[in-house]
Parts: C-alpha cells; structure tokens; sequence
C-alpha cells in the first residue's frame, strides 16, 4: 500500500512538473500547512529547515547523500513508501521529490513522527524536544551509543526559541 501512495505521489509530482505547475505558497505557508497537519509547531519545521539548507530546497550533500530543505536521505524515502528500494533510479527520484517543499516538509514530519514513537532507551519514555535534534542529525545508532552533536543541538533550541518570542 506504502509503495501505490509512493508511486501515486511521484505521477502527481511529475504531472505537475510537467504542466509548468508552480506553487504560490510561502515556505512559511508550506510548514505551517504540513506541521499542522502532524500536530506539529511549524516553527519547530522552520527551524530544522533552516539548519539543514538555510531554506533551500534544492540543498543536497553529496556525502551522504541528502537532499531538500532537511537533508534527508533516500532510505527515509523507501521507508514512507515514495521510492522503491531495488529501483536503480531511487537517489535519482529521492533527489527530485525532495526537492518539493511539500513533500520533504511531509516526509520531515513523518521522521519527527517515527523518532517521537520510539522509546528513549535512556529515560524509557518517548523522545522529547530537544531530544530529536540529537536523534535526526545523528541517527538512532550513533545516538545510542552516546554520540551527539551539541552545536546542532544548541542551534535547534536557540533558534526555535528565538522564533517563538512574542515581540
């Protein structure tokens, strides 16, 4: 079922690329839009996004690889049913889906989502903010085995904070 929606998805995606199809919605319309639909603080998608690409959707790092405004790599793809994992084409079709705001917004909440519903083999509760700063820049291996990546960390909290000021 994954796959069809991952496939169905892809089609839409193309169809509009195709017909010159271009979206009028702001960045901070497209977060608050997919985060609201999570239950997520559009800020807090903001803040990761700035991190990751300093907004750019067509970001990519060529070391890992990952792509898209929260450099998020193709596995992550194959895991939410967008690509398939015997496709040779999978970084190729991962690479141009992510760079959709929309889709690597959804595909970011649905991470935060998966990261949220683990159990935190410290506490033996959920992951809680700012634990999933840790958790998505260094992966669930890394982090279980101590490994964090403090600055990251520290700029999720201050610029999330920092978003959220009432003037």
């Amino acid at each position: 079922m994954a796959l069809l929606v991952g496939a169905a998805v892809f089609l839409l995606f193309w169809i509009q690329k195709a017909q010159g199809a271009t979206t009028t919605m702001s960045l901070d319309g497209v977060y608050q839009t997919i985060a609201q639909q999570y239950g997520e603080d559009w800020r807090l998608v903001k803040t990761f996004a700035i991190k990751e690409s300093s907004e750019n959707p067509n970001a990519q790092n060529p070391g890992d690889p990952s792509y898209g405004l929260y450099g998020i790599q193709s596995f992550w793809m194959v895991t939410f049913g967008f690509v398939n994992a015997d496709d040779p084409e999978r970084e190729t079709k991962a690479k141009t889906l992510l760079s959709d705001p929309t889709i690597a917004t959804r595909v970011f909440c649905e991470i935060l989502k998966y990261f949220r519903s683990r159990t935190n083999p410290q506490t033996l509760d959920g992951f809680q903010f700012p634990d999933e700063a840790d958790i998505y820049n260094v992966g669930e291996t890394l982090w279980a085995k101590g490994i964090r990546n403090v600055g990251y960390r520290d700029f999720i909290v201050q610029k999330f904070h920092e978003l959220t000021q009432v003037p």
